[in-house]
């Protein structure tokens, strides 16, 4: 009897343990972000924006950055950074550089003050700041200059998202 309760009892524990199951989660898909951000260039924020990273990027990844240069048709006209403006009294430049942690978007000039710029060059400067794996990089055949392919394929392949920080 006590041989029976004892097979049946480890029946019922080899049941119980084999029905129970752990489900762990990750996600190991690639972590694409797009951030849109509409900037006033002044001097007291030295003509920058800093935008921080949360959480920092792996050393691999690699950050792009593209100004909404126009409109046409009601559709934004992006340029990659840095861009350069040939005015008459001299060249601005919008340009970029990051860390792990941070991006910093600024104006910069040689030539000109930039305090003395019309608003049309400092005001309502809108960027996308795309941030990409660097495997991406390395296994993607893109014109990267061309901000709709770049998204056209990240979209194809991640559909992502853009987050406003504004």
């Amino acid at each position: 009897m006590k041989a029976k309760i004892y097979s049946l009892l480890g029946i019922f524990i080899f049941l119980f343990i084999g029905c129970t199951k752990e489900t762990i989660v990750e996600n190991d898909a690639p972590q694409i972000e797009v951030f849109e951000v509409l900037t006033n260039f002044n001097a007291t924020n030295n003509f920058s924006r800093l935008v921080p990273f949360n959480p920092p990027l792996f050393t691999s990844d690699v950050v792009l950055v593209y100004i909404q240069w126009d409109q046409f048709n009601g559709n934004p006209v992006w340029r990659l950074v840095p861009q350069t403006v040939q005015l008459p009294l001299g060249d601005i430049q919008y340009n970029f550089d990051y860390t792990r942690f941070d991006a910093n978007i600024f104006m910069s000039s040689a030539d000109i003050n930039l305090n003395t710029l019309g608003t049309e060059w400092t005001n309502n400067q809108r960027f996308r700041i795309v941030i990409l794996p660097g495997f991406f990089v390395q296994q993607m055949r893109l014109d990267y200059s061309n901000y709709n392919d770049v998204i056209s394929k990240l979209n194809s392949n991640f559909n992502v998202k853009i987050k406003n920080l504004d």
